[in-house]
C-alpha cells in the first residue's frame, strides 16, 4: 500500500476504505510515509472491528449489524439458487457512523 500511495501525484483529502482492515493498513502506510492523519489526510473505514478503536489514531468507521447483513445475504443467496435468472437488486442495511480521530 505504501508503494501505491507513493505513486499518487498527491494525496486526496480523504480515503474511504471498503472495510476497517484496509483502512488500518492505510493508516500504517501513511505513518511510514510520515503523513499525519487527520491533518494531511483523513481515513474512514467500514465495519467497526475491535482494532479500529485501538489504532493510532482511532479509526472513524461505520458500524453495521453484521448478523442482520449475514441473514439477509443468506436469504438472497438461497433465492438466487432457486431462481438463477433473478435480477440484481440493491439492499440497504442500516449503519451508524462512529466518529473517531482519523477524520
Amino acid at each position: 500500500m505504501r508503494g501505491a500511495l507513493q505513486e499518487l501525484p498527491s494525496l486526496p483529502d480523504c480515503f474511504i476504505a471498503a472495510n476497517d482492515t484496509i483502512a488500518l493498513s492505510l493508516l500504517e502506510a501513511l505513518r511510514l510515509l510520515r503523513k499525519k492523519v487527520p491533518d494531511d489526510v483523513k481515513v474512514v473505514g467500514f465495519d467497526n472491528v475491535a482494532e479500529s478503536k485501538m489504532s493510532n489514531p482511532p479509526l472513524t468507521t461505520f458500524n453495521v449489524d453484521k448478523m442482520a447483513m449475514g441473514k439477509r445475504l443468506i436469504t438472497i443467496l438461497l433465492e438466487r439458487i432457486n431462481d438463477p435468472m433473478q435480477r440484481s437488486r440493491l439492499i440497504y442495511i442500516k449503519s451508524k457512523s462512529v466518529i473517531r480521530s482519523s477524520t
